[in-house]
């Protein structure tokens, strides 16, 4: 599903009714990777499934947002809460995730600078969706260009030697999301600099059924 303009301007009204700023929210990972994609001409084969929205902390805080954020969502929508983050998922749209500043997060650029993959650290702020200006954190611009994703080399290491399933749900999701990336045409290569996202203690990830299913998905590819 493609993130449309009526996609768009509903959000923004939800946010508006909130009291959120889009000023101070900024869309990142894979919609604005597939976005950034389009404006150098290439026709994609896939679409973000859901849209990463990171909202900044303001004088009234970030338990101020959430409460009026969740007081907002239209009745179509159906809305939970979960670990700094509200889910939003809209009828015949993408789902949203609604980021909120955790330790160490506490600014757009923390949180894209900690994500998993280097090409997914590409953000833009929503209040420019029509036209937006991006940017690119480490090496996400010269990574998209080359098509290659640097990945934390453990994953790497477990594709060289063909494991199939480790005993271990949270590295098995992240294997599946480096096979996601990987069908969308990157080639995964190893980099240091991301073996902390292997600590689930470093990164707050979004915990719901969809990722199980992904996680299943993968794991019967490995097999193959």
């Amino acid at each position: 599903m493609l993130c449309t303009g009526g996609f768009w301007e509903d959000v923004v009204n939800v946010l508006e009714r909130s009291g959120i700023d889009s000023r101070r929210v900024y869309v990142s990972g894979g919609t604005a990777l597939a976005m950034y994609l389009s404006t150098q001409g290439q026709r994609l084969a896939w679409s973000a499934q859901d849209t990463d929205l990171f909202i900044e902390r303001d004088a009234r805080g970030v338990a101020a947002d959430m409460s009026s954020l969740l007081a907002a969502a239209p009745p179509a929508w159906c809305v939970s809460e979960v670990k700094g983050r509200i889910r939003a998922v809209l009828p015949n749209a993408p789902s949203v995730d609604f980021c909120f500043p955790v330790a160490g997060h506490g600014s757009i650029e923390e949180w894209v600078g900690s994500f998993d993959i280097s090409v997914c650290k590409v953000y833009f702020c929503l209040a420019m969706w029509r036209a937006p200006e991006y940017t690119f954190v480490d090496t996400a611009r010269e990574d998209i260009a080359a098509r290659r994703m640097r990945v934390a080399p453990v994953l790497v290491e477990m594709m060289r030697t063909g494991i199939a399933v480790v005993p271990d749900r949270y590295v098995n999701k992240k294997m599946a999301r480096v096979y996601k990336y990987m069908k969308r045409g990157f080639t995964a290569v190893a980099d240091d600099m991301y073996s902390s996202a292997m600590d689930p203690d470093q990164n707050a990830d979004w915990e719901s059924s969809s990722d199980d299913a992904i996680v299943i998905a993968a794991t019967l590819m490995r097999s193959k």
